[in-house]
């Protein structure tokens, strides 16, 4: 048993040649099409290896094109994958320093909105990016809510100061990209404010791929039933009405309300792990 397990661990940590990558591209697309599973098997990899290499397929294939002969194994980080981690770094540091309790979910919400921020459509706030995330930036295996950082609360939370201040860090491309974005949004909103100012707020979707939130269910607050009282069963659906409340503290840089929907997340949770609920 020991035995198979080595080989599955060191199956998962190989990483594919270039060369290799190309024939995974060209394999996919034969008929009948091999899944993800039968892939992995056949290069002796792990399955999320195939995943990534297929849908960066377009960038493969141009590296290899320019180069047939290279034998370079991994691919080099995009530099708008770069700066949306220089951001979100930044973010974290000045929200520990706020003293906000900062969690695993927060930091993939974050990185969704400096997502849109960048226009970085091809990003996937998966498990995966959040785990290497969290090990280049000096964060594994580290309890970000236990960390004792030093009180700053001057330097501001919104992306778009956060940009400001590390542009100057950060690809000439990418930065000029989004300050050229950033000019011709501030010129389609040079437009007459009405005398009341409506604010319209939509339901968010979440966006932890394992999340048990299903939009279908009968269960999930409607919009076309906001008249209907709504009606918490346990600490389960306690915790999923305050991920929406804490998404809005964040967007509004209400950061006593970020603390208190913190200290609420942690009695639920302790509920739970006491009462043997499934969260």
């Amino acid at each position: 048993m020991g035995e198979n397990m080595q080989r599955q661990t060191s199956r998962k940590r190989r990483a594919l040649l270039l060369r290799e990558r190309v024939t995974v591209i060209e394999m996919y697309s034969t008929r009948p099409r091999p899944n993800y599973e039968t892939l992995a098997k056949m290069f002796n990899c792990g399955r999320s290896q195939i995943k990534n290499i297929l849908r960066q397929k377009g960038q493969i294939l141009q590296e290899y094109h320019k180069d047939p002969e290279s034998e370079r194994v991994r691919r080099k980080v995009p530099p708008i994958l770069l700066a949306l981690n220089r951001i979100v770094d930044e973010w974290l540091k000045r929200a520990l320093g706020h003293k906000i309790r900062v969690s695993g979910e927060m930091i993939l919400q974050k990185s969704v909105q400096v997502q849109r921020f960048l226009d970085y459509e091809e990003f996937e706030p998966t498990k995966a990016w959040l785990r290497s995330f969290r090990r280049r930036h000096g964060y594994y295996r580290i309890d970000l809510r236990s960390l004792e950082v030093p009180v700053d609360t001057s330097k501001s939370l919104k992306i778009a100061d956060i940009f400001e201040d590390v542009k100057n860090m950060l690809d000439y491309n990418v930065k000029r990209a989004t300050e050229l974005k950033l000019i011709r949004e501030q010129g389609c909103n040079n437009i007459p404010e009405p005398d009341e100012e409506i604010i319209e707020t939509k339901p968010l979707v979440p966006i932890m791929q394992d999340q048990s939130w299903d939009m279908s269910s009968e269960e999930f607050p409607s919009s076309e039933n906001n008249d209907e009282m709504v009606v918490i069963k346990d600490n389960t659906d306690a915790l999923d009405y305050l991920r929406p409340l804490e998404e809005f503290a964040m967007l509004t840089d209400n950061f006593r309300a970020i603390g208190l929907i913190s200290q609420l997340e942690a009695i639920f949770r302790a509920k739970i792990r006491t009462s043997g609920d499934v969260c």
